[in-house]
């Protein structure tokens, strides 16, 4: 089964075997780099699933960067696809990681992500991208919880990579107000909102009385950022009131975004790994909030407000130039090979 499958494959010039001992003819390279293909590629998918939505608060009604992020998004979920029938012990290793095993859920946020950038564009293939992320989304928060529940994590082991599968929760309602009854979307973000809560709780913990994050997974700190802005948008999708809910919402993603800039030169010091991606999904929600946040506070204010907007543009040039520098790197690390190999 394996070989038809792997004869799709034009570039095959060597036979070699697998984990099972059967013969596949496919470079021994190729398959090398399907077996170490990283999960935490899809935190990229995030990103640029962002920027398409930013894009469009910004005036550019365009269906490319949907279109791009779409076809990045389908080549990763092959690869990784092709990883699990080909290495599936290799993907058990990642769910079994108390890092990598969050990651899993950037899959199906992907495509809630991807649901709002094409809602304007392809409103049948946003509703189906909706559709399947929301099912999936909830069976892995499930399995996610469960393994919260009964692996024994250290406080150590708490990373803002935890956020992910909230994150996903929060994102739901945002193009589900238009493709399900509400009801589904207050559910998915009650629950969001919750596990936000109980985490920040968990990983300020970890941070003030046990130890730092290493350097590799600091980047991930912006994900701080994404709850409060994500769900300043979810709310404002779901309900027009609530709005002192909403500012308090705004502006705790604005303090982190304020707090972490601050640091931003000391992260970007540090080697170039792929957790840079986690620099541009919640830069992309609190760029994408500030639109929203200037919108909804110049209805409810007589005098015009333009710092929003000056903000906005600001936060949307920053996520342009900070996004083409990451994927220009990281185009450059998968020609020198950097990635796809296996980690010591």
């Amino acid at each position: 089964m394996k070989k038809k499958f792997l004869s799709i494959f034009t570039l095959m010039d060597s036979s070699i075997t697998n984990d099972r001992g059967d013969n596949i003819n496919i470079s021994e390279m190729e398959i090398e780099k399907i077996k170490y293909f990283p999960i935490s590629f899809f935190a990229s998918i995030l990103g640029l699933s962002g920027i398409s939505i930013a894009t469009e608060k910004f005036g550019i009604h365009s269906k490319i960067p949907f279109i791009i992020t779409f076809t990045i998004f389908s080549i990763f979920l092959f690869a990784y696809f092709l990883k699990a029938v080909l290495y599936f012990d290799e993907v058990k290793a990642d769910f079994n990681h108390p890092i990598k095993l969050h990651f899993f859920s950037a899959i199906t946020i992907s495509s809630l992500l991807l649901s709002i950038a094409s809602l304007e564009h392809f409103l049948f293939l946003s509703k189906t991208l909706w559709f399947l992320g929301v099912v999936s989304h909830l069976i892995i928060f499930f399995i996610t919880l469960s393994e919260w529940l009964s692996r024994g994590f250290k406080i150590s082991s708490i990373t803002p990579a935890w956020f992910i599968p909230a994150v996903g929760n929060i994102v739901v309602p945002i193009a589900g107000v238009k493709h399900a009854n509400i009801e589904i979307s207050w559910f998915f973000f009650s629950i969001g909102l919750f596990f936000w809560i109980i985490l920040s709780i968990l990983l300020l913990f970890r941070l003030f009385f046990d130890s730092d994050l290493p350097k590799k997974l600091q980047p991930t700190y912006f994900i701080l950022i994404a709850p409060p802005a994500i769900a300043f948008v979810s709310l404002s999708r779901l309900t027009n009131d609530a709005l002192i809910f909403k500012t308090i919402l705004y502006y705790i993603a604005l303090f982190f975004t304020m707090f972490l800039f601050l640091k931003l030169y000391r992260f970007l010091k540090s080697p170039f790994y792929l957790s840079w991606w986690a620099y541009t999904f919640p830069i992309s929600a609190i760029t994408i909030a500030t639109f929203l946040y200037d919108k909804t506070i110049n209805v409810h204010n007589k005098n015009d407000i333009q710092f929003f907007h000056f903000l906005f543009n600001g936060f949307y040039i920053f996520l342009l130039t900070i996004t083409g520098f990451i994927l220009f790197r990281t185009i450059i690390g998968v020609f020198k090979g950097e990635f796809c190999i296996k980690e010591d």
